[in-house]
């Protein structure tokens, strides 16, 4: 059933997600002039959950992070408080679907490290914050990999908060249940609770010479779920038997990797710009259109760029591109368009830039080519310091072409003093 009414101005309510609530307050819907999915979670403020709602919006106001959903929104009424939040579009770790063929080691190990990979950045906030509410359902497997949901329970041991929050029976530590002290030790008693789920779930073959990987996993979480916090490992401790585990990382409904430039085959659109003119901005978007196709992926190459002579007779003598749609010349108009047709990764070249437009800022890769040699540099650190306060994290990569190990390293102390976060790589010579 499709609705029509529209929400706080902006959004038409698609469906009710809790619709086994008596009274719902999560919904699905659409952003009326983006066309995008978002998640409305909504709630009266004298609902006795109303704070755990706010403690939601607060800690996903404060971090950006590849798993938790991004908030986009915040909005009150006299009655209600509503959180505008990415619709992910997965399954969790409980339902049948994920689980009904039953998992496979390498599949298992991948979700592992994943888990691990958040555990590690709960654990490395400069605010001393628990995640506590560990269990399968808050935990999706999306296009690209692992989401985090529910934050309402999130507790902030530095701001004196003490509350038990929620704590799922199977998956909650004995402290959250006895109202002792928490610590970072209680999400990896979360953490180990919800890998012997999955490990449970893998069928592994019997050897009287090897352990299982299976059975490595099982061990680890034993370790994890200690009765005395003070007996489960640390951090350092579960990295290294992670790092041990030999096996594949792949997972089916995943992404692949390229091993390249790419880290994300599945990003729709890719954007590519330039520090300055001559920085091979155009071949590092033909060669990552290659490098796409030969995966198999419906590809179009589209320059945003008006002097479309050059890249004509490139393309004209280009073998490799001819799996590859060219679009030469586009405005940005078009995108809205090529979308609609059905590729896979759109790779819209941007040439030179002065300005990041909202096409740019909405690709979901954000590619920017320099190059550190005597002749660019100028233009490199002109660029990232006029940009400095718009280019973010999440999604951004620099990408020092023609660069050698000396370059690479010279270019990444720079970013570092200049207050960057950001990715960086060097991507030597690509042929097309």
């Amino acid at each position: 059933m499709i609705w029509i009414n529209l929400w706080l101005g902006k959004y038409h309510i698609l469906s009710i997600l809790d619709s086994l609530s008596s009274n719902p307050h999560v919904f699905l819907a659409s952003h009326v002039k983006l066309q995008e999915y978002r998640v409305i979670k909504k709630i009266s403020k004298n609902h006795p959950f109303f704070g755990q709602l706010k403690n939601e919006a607060r800690f996903l106001s404060e971090y950006n992070a590849k798993f938790i959903p991004k908030l986009y929104d915040v909005e009150e009424d006299r009655n209600n408080f509503y959180l505008v939040e990415e619709y992910v579009d997965g399954v969790s770790l409980a339902s049948e679907t994920f689980l009904k063929d039953g998992l496979k080691e390498k599949e298992l190990v991948s979700i592992v490290m994943e888990l691990f990979d958040f555990l590690k950045f709960i654990n490395s906030l400069e605010k001393s914050v628990l995640y506590i509410d560990w269990k399968p359902d808050n935990i999706i497997l999306a296009k690209d990999g692992i989401k985090i949901v529910d934050f309402g329970s999130v507790l902030y041991l530095e701001d004196g908060d003490s509350s038990m929050g929620l704590a799922t029976d199977g998956f909650a530590a004995p402290e959250l249940k006895k109202g002792d002290r928490l610590g970072s030790y209680t999400d990896i008693f979360g953490f180990g609770s919800v890998i012997k789920y999955l490990a449970d779930r893998v069928e592994s073959k019997k050897s009287i010479f090897n352990t299982s990987i299976k059975d490595k996993i099982l061990k680890l979480s034993v370790k994890c779920t200690k009765e005395i916090p003070k007996n489960r490992p640390g951090i350092r401790e579960i990295k290294g038997i992670i790092q041990r585990l030999k096996s594949s990382r792949h997972i089916p409904s995943q992404i692949k990797r390229t091993g390249s430039i790419i880290r994300d085959i599945t990003a729709r659109r890719i954007g590519v710009c330039g520090a300055s003119i001559g920085v091979g901005t155009t071949h590092i978007a033909f060669y990552i259109a290659k490098e796409l196709s030969a995966l198999g992926r419906r590809v179009a190459y589209v320059s945003l760029d008006r002097e479309g002579d050059i890249r004509a007779a490139f393309i004209e003598k280009s073998e490799s591109l001819k799996n590859v749609q060219i679009y030469n010349g586009a405005y940005e108009e078009d995108i809205s368009y090529l979308i609609k047709k059905g590729f896979d990764n759109l790779i819209i070249d941007f040439g030179k830039i002065e300005e990041f437009t909202a096409l740019f800022y909405s690709c979901d890769e954000k590619l920017i080519v320099v190059q550190n040699n005597f002749i660019k540099n100028r233009d490199m650190e002109e660029f990232l310091i006029n940009h400095q306060d718009e280019i973010g994290e999440k999604g951004w990569m620099i990408l020092d072409n023609l660069s050698d190990e000396t370059q690479l390293e010279v270019t990444m102390l720079r970013l570092k003093k200049l207050g960057y976060r950001i990715e960086c790589k060097g991507i030597g010579i690509k042929r097309i």
